[in-house]
């Protein structure tokens, strides 16, 4: 007789069993109702219980990434089996259910469980984290005491520190018009991110600050930056200047050391090289003595890069003298170039010929100057000038 063992899939060890045998049945009265020994035998067991997991499938990410992986039981279970689950950094990595049950029907059919990444807007870099299975609960104490395996997960990051800085919005102006431009990082920083601020050349731009700077709460926010034109009174042209974005100071260590754009800036001049001559309302001098003198003004428009001398002379010294200045010039430099010198003219007394009213000029020479925006500038003569004859026939 051959005997075959049965599969109950239960982790339930070895068990005995008898083959049992039953009294004879005969017309031979010597076997009749003998009753031959039972067969103990022993069903060995080739269940166990366990818990299978397996590994992800790849990792999440933070742009949404999901993955996932599976759960079974090695055995059928005496009675339901319910294991807990959680992510152990929420922040990289979440799922849907806090467990995984089983029951006698299902145990064989593995269980998917869908990771997905999170966002945390911070450049750190790839992480590591764990969905963690604890152990079951349940009545089949083959399973209650089990530990099942974690899954070992990476989230990869999709940040990037760095600093956005936008161009200029125009151009700057001597007569005090301001441009601006943006600042904004590209991850959130883990401590507070200072930006330092400054022009290439403060004589043709200013700022309103000397530095921005980002916190954890506010890394996103848009900070805007004004720019503003100086006059520097002097004619140089439209001037190319920058605002210099320093080198970044920070705990975070992905920001800390970065040097960010510098930004270009045109201040438009709004100088131009002109020898002003205030012409004289009264001009009329005399022979006589105690006649009135004619006076003037000379100023320049902008400040020169070097001293102006404009020669002064008069188109008939018997009419008219310059006595003042003496050394008949004027001579203009970045220390006196806004503040106009007076010259004085008086005419000559008594020359003793009846000549009339004579009309006479002062004319104003070519400027000399190294500063090449001056030097050959014509200022315009002070004309129309006439001498009172005392003399008579």
């Amino acid at each position: 007789m051959t005997v075959h063992g049965q599969d109950d899939n239960v982790q339930d060890g070895n068990k005995p069993y008898k083959i049992l045998t039953g009294p004879a049945a005969s017309t031979d009265a010597g076997y009749e109702d003998r009753n031959a020994d039972d067969v103990d035998l022993v069903n060995v067991d080739d269940d166990s219980a366990g818990i299978t997991v397996s590994l992800a499938e790849g990792p999440t990410s933070e742009a949404g990434g999901t993955t996932t992986f599976t759960v079974v039981l090695n055995s059928e279970p005496t009675s339901a089996v319910s294991i807990p689950v959680e992510s152990s950094n929420p922040a990289e990595g979440t799922i849907t259910v806090t467990s995984i049950d089983f029951t006698t029907t299902n145990w064989a059919a593995p269980q998917t469980i869908t990771v997905t990444g999170q966002d945390d807007a911070i450049s750190d870099g790839d992480q590591d984290y764990e969905i963690t299975l604890g152990n079951p609960t349940s009545a089949d104490t083959n399973y209650s005491g089990i530990d099942p395996n974690d899954v070992a997960l990476v989230n990869t990051d999709n940040d990037s520190a760095g600093i956005d800085v936008s161009p200029a919005s125009g151009n700057l102006s001597e007569d005090g018009t301001s441009a601006t431009f943006e600042i904004v990082l590209n991850s959130q920083p883990t401590s507070a991110v200072t930006i330092p601020l400054a022009v290439s050349d403060s004589s043709e731009a200013s700022l309103a600050v000397s530095a921005i700077t980002f916190t954890p709460g506010n890394w996103s926010t848009i900070k805007q930056v004004t720019v503003t034109g100086v006059d520097d009174n002097v004619k140089d042209g439209n001037q190319q200047t920058k605002v210099l974005t320093g080198t970044v100071t920070s705990n975070d260590g992905e920001y800390a050391g970065k040097n960010p754009a510098d930004v270009n800036i045109t201040t438009l001049d709004d100088d131009s090289a002109f020898v002003n001559v205030v012409q004289p309302t009264q001009k009329e001098t005399g022979e006589a003595p105690g006649s009135p003198t004619v006076t003037f003004t000379v100023v320049l428009t902008s400040a020169p890069s070097s001293s102006v001398t404009i020669p002064l002379s008069s188109s008939a010294p018997g009419e008219g003298l310059i006595v003042s200045p003496a050394s008949a010039e004027l001579v203009f430099d970045d220390s006196n170039w806004d503040i106009p010198q007076t010259v004085t003219v008086e005419g000559v007394q008594d020359d003793g010929t009846v000549d009339g009213n004579p009309m006479y000029s002062i004319e104003l020479g070519m400027a000399q100057s190294a500063d090449t925006n001056y030097d050959g500038f014509d200022p315009a003569d002070v004309t129309g000038l006439l001498n009172i004859d005392d003399d008579a026939l």
